[in-house]
């Protein structure tokens, strides 16, 4: 059952008015996917099997910074206004690459992101709380450097990313530091999903693990996320293949033509990655968290996740790719 939308989105917002405060940078390096290094672990924690009713934690922990941005909400039709009902394929791929490098006036840095989960990944039931990806635990969204409760994870690894994003420090900026991608997650339980790719499991296998064991399968290099966060992995999938691979369009200093979908999605080929996001772009729709998250990501840095808005863009670019993307979107 989801949660009212008007109470998560209207929170959301609130908060991105009340982000009146920069924040810095320090030198903390990081490493791949693991991110920060460091682990403790928080006894509190409820995990939450369900995206759309997250769990209350006893943990009541809240953020102690937010920083705002030069950018502004736009309405849904507005940003979309110049996206042509009669595109597909190509012409659409196109045309939402250009709208989304145009529309992403702010790039934050690395360091910024962690002054950021306690807005846009914010438990709507517990103050001061995140919910963290994999794991979907409720617990603090305070950044400690000495107390490393949670990571910012790569939902595509560092060491995925065909160079574009390789060596990623505090004062980064790009495809590796777009809120869009970057999500909270216990530092254990990120560690240990290290740079695997996604795909469908049908062997032995066990579960991801860490401060707590989570419902996404792994079985050596390969991970598969339960079903309530399959659909949140591909629109994230999608939306950073649309906009930093540069072969859909215009470039900037942050797209790369080496960025394709195949090197995070374990299909045998680009073909059929983009089936199995399509398909799991089906399989979990679009809740009321995800639309709060990305209308709350689109008002720190400027542009919106496409497939979050509009699920059904992807068939309309990809539905003739295969003949597995022809099944899935007939």
């Amino acid at each position: 059952m989801h949660m009212n939308h008007f109470k998560v989105t209207s929170m959301l917002l609130m908060m991105t008015a009340m982000s009146l405060v920069s924040c810095g940078a320090d030198n903390h390096s990081l490493s791949d996917s693991t991110s920060d290094s460091g682990v403790e672990s928080s006894s509190s924690s409820v995990v939450s099997t369900s995206i759309d009713e997250p769990s209350a934690s006893t943990s009541t922990s809240t953020s102690t910074s937010t920083s705002a941005s030069p950018s502004t909400s736009t309405s849904s039709a507005d940003y979309y206004a110049p996206i042509s009902d009669s595109l597909s394929g190509s012409s659409l791929s196109t045309a939402l690459h250009n709208l989304t490098l145009s529309k992403h006036t702010f790039y934050c840095t690395y360091g910024d992101i962690r002054y950021q989960f306690g807005s846009s990944d914010a438990d709507p039931n517990v103050k001061g709380n995140a919910i963290y990806f994999y794991s979907r635990a409720s617990q603090t969204s305070t950044w400690d450097s000495q107390k490393l409760i949670f990571n910012r994870e790569h939902v595509w690894p560092q060491s995925l990313s065909g160079g574009l994003y390789s060596d990623v420090n505090n004062s980064y900026k790009g495809a590796g530091s777009d809120l869009h991608h970057i999500r909270p997650e216990y530092t254990g339980v990120n560690g240990n999903r290290g740079n695997t790719t996604f795909g469908e499991i049908t062997g032995s296998f066990s579960y991801l693990s860490g401060e707590v064991t989570t419902q996404t399968k792994i079985s050596g290099s390969v991970i598969e996320v339960q079903d309530a966060i399959k659909g949140d992995v591909a629109r994230i999938l999608l939306y950073l293949y649309l906009h930093y691979y540069s072969g859909f369009g215009n470039t900037n200093t942050y797209t790369s033509s080496s960025f394709t979908l195949n090197r995070v999605v374990s299909a045998g080929s680009l073909d059929n990655a983009i089936a199995l996001m399509i398909k799991w772009n089906k399989l979990d729709p679009v809740d009321s968290l995800e639309e709060a998250r990305n209308t709350y990501v689109s008002s720190y840095q400027g542009n919106k996740n496409p497939f979050i808005d509009h699920p059904e863009y992807a068939c309309r670019i990809w539905g003739n790719t295969n003949s597995a993307t022809q099944a899935l979107c007939a």
